[in-house]
């Protein structure tokens, strides 16, 4: 008969000393009253522990001989050196913890992990979106510095005629991809003298007419004035800014990108502190919780698996809605669907920080709380239309239902699809 060691008794003890001073693990079994597999198992063990005490201190150490063989669970985590993960979990550790205990402390590591990754992720898409809209900024503020360039060249070009004729062809010349163009309607007599004597230039790709030679064109704009004539400085007959327009224009868009600039700038060093503090923030609230509170949380997600199922739901726990973020339960019926935010701590209730990005996926809505936060939920929740459902003394009861009314919910037919093969791919036994 083959003995019960946890790596704690004497026999694994003397096992593993005998391991120290040589003894080859299949040698073993011949020795003492234990299995090839049992002795496997020590062996893991003791290796274990030589790498924790040259990585951890001692009192966490002092843990995992506590926990003897049991910590066996903690195996992926050492084989991926991750001291902090392990240290954590090991916080919590008591001589008398089961290994389903253990097992519920590690997936809990993960769940707090996947949390905190999804708020960097969420801040980092928010910061990386304003840097972007600053880099367009920085790019229309260079395009616009170049047009405003361009009309105050054009503009210099013309301080050498007289007032007048300035005025007049600040009104009738813009800019259109650095070119001089006519913007403004002058008689069609002008347009054909002007085009006979090479002033202007009909440009059929662009349907403008380009300046070729701005004195042809001053002149006889002048003779045209001294004559007692006209122009014509009110009827647009190109999208083209003038000069004047262009330099009102731009430096009005300067203003205003300049602004942008500074309010993005703000907005950018707001969020990166804000991402900082509230980071250590949600480490600290998120810390893993007590042996206590994962038995209370999977206590309550047991119960609301019953509820639903005797109301005639189908229920996927965990499930991952289509924006990304987890649901505790989704369930569904012909014709609603529900989602149950199960909670089992004041500290997990108030930093939840993402449940209204759930509503939009179901008619129902309810959060599951202990009695003992039956009051925090209902005080925090006043102002919100969603439902409370409370677990006291074994059964579940609505204290308050969903109010939001919602009809529509957001990619119904695929999230229902999606929750039933989500329920069906956990089913699969492959060989």
């Amino acid at each position: 008969m083959k003995a019960t060691i946890t790596g704690r008794d004497p026999l694994s003890l003397r096992i593993m000393r005998d391991l120290d001073l040589g003894m080859k693990v299949s040698d073993v079994p011949g020795n003492y009253p234990v299995s090839l597999d049992q002795v496997k198992k020590l062996s893991r063990y003791r290796n274990m522990l030589e790498e924790a005490r040259s990585q951890l201190k001692t009192e966490l150490v002092q843990r995992i001989d506590l926990l003897g063989i049991k910590a066996l669970s903690l195996g992926p985590l050492f084989r991926k050196k991750d001291w902090e993960g392990i240290s954590e979990v090991l916080a919590f550790v008591t001589e008398d913890m089961q290994r389903k205990e253990l097992e519920l402390l590690i997936q809990d590591l993960k769940e707090k992990r996947e949390r905190i990754y999804g708020f960097k992720e969420a801040s980092s898409e928010e910061i990386l979106a304003l840097e972007k809209k600053e880099k367009e900024l920085q790019q229309e503020k260079k395009l616009m510095q170049i047009l405003q360039d361009e009309a105050k060249k054009q503009v210099t070009m013309l301080e050498g005629y007289p007032a007048g004729i300035r005025r007049v062809l600040s009104s009738l010349l813009g800019l259109k991809d650095g070119y001089l163009v006519l913007v403004k309607e002058l008689s069609t007599d002008l347009i054909k003298d002007l085009l006979e004597n090479g002033a202007l230039e009909y440009d059929e790709a662009f349907s403008v007419y380009l300046v070729k030679d701005l004195e042809t064109l001053v002149a006889m704009i002048t003779n045209l004035r001294r004559s007692g004539g006209s122009v014509n400085e009110d009827e647009r007959i190109d999208r083209a800014l003038s000069l004047s327009e262009v330099l009102q224009d731009s430096q009005k868009a300067m203003q205003r990108i300049k602004k942008e600039q500074r309010d993005l700038q703000a907005q950018i060093e707001s969020l990166k502190r804000s991402q900082t503090s509230s980071y250590g923030k949600m480490a600290d609230a998120t810390n893993i919780f007590s042996v206590e509170e994962l038995k209370k949380y999977k206590y309550l997600k047991n119960k609301a698996l019953i509820w639903l199922f005797e109301r005639g739901y189908v229920v996927v726990e965990g499930f991952t809605l289509m924006n990304g973020i987890k649901a505790d339960m989704i369930a569904f019926d012909a014709s609603q669907i529900m989602i149950v935010s199960v909670k089992a701590s004041r500290n997990d209730f108030m930093n939840d920080q993402k449940w209204k990005e759930q509503l939009s996926f179901c008619h129902d809505f309810y959060f599951l709380v202990p009695d003992e936060l039956e009051e925090l939920a209902v005080d925090r929740l006043v102002n919100d239309k969603v439902g409370i459902m409370v677990e006291t003394a074994g059964e579940i009861y609505i204290r308050r239902h969903d109010e939001r009314l919602s009809i529509n919910v957001q990619e119904e037919d695929m999230l229902r699809f999606a929750a039933a093969r989500e329920l069906s791919k956990r089913n699969i036994v492959r060989n």
